[in-house]
């Protein structure tokens, strides 16, 4: 992880390091990818996206991520921050610096390779994303198994 984990907006992760069972799960459970060569394609698709020519007229360009790991027995925890820095010309000139962070969590296989990668706390400049907010909420419901939405959140 810490040798391909810093580029993972740039280039596709190496082959070897992952199970062919391997899922990317955002922060709302959603599968996103399942199985080695879908997760190494949607790296591929982000990597091309972020290096595209595209990006120089109308986005915003991701950096190298600053990650910082928290290794335990079954995982490994990864909080991450990438700057986005606009284009210097085109729709997106005016957009100030953005900073896009998160945590990934993986899982490992038995035999060390990584076999499930979840997303959570997606943050763009500090502020949660909607999509983390909602499943933290999530979270909470399940957690006290109430009769109803409604009760869940009663105070």
């Amino acid at each position: 992880l810490r040798g391909f984990a810093p580029a993972a907006f740039t280039r596709s992760p190496p082959e070897v390091a992952f199970s062919d069972d391997i899922s990317l799960v955002s922060d709302l459970g959603v599968d996103l990818a399942r199985g080695r060569e879908a997760y190494l394609s949607l790296f591929e698709a982000v990597a091309a996206l972020n290096t595209s020519p595209l990006l120089d007229v109308a986005g915003l360009r991701a950096g190298e991520l600053q990650c910082d790991y928290s290794i335990g027995p079954d995982a490994v925890s990864v909080r991450w921050s990438a700057p986005l820095t606009p284009a210097s010309t085109g729709i997106s000139a005016a957009l100030p610096a953005a900073a896009l962070s998160g945590i990934s969590t993986y899982t490992l296989a038995a035999d060390g390779r990584l076999c499930r990668h979840e997303l959570s706390n997606l943050r763009l400049n500090g502020r949660r994303l909607p999509s983390s907010t909602l499943a933290e909420w999530l979270r909470l419901y399940r957690r006290s198994s109430p009769a109803s939405p409604a009760e869940a959140f009663a105070t």
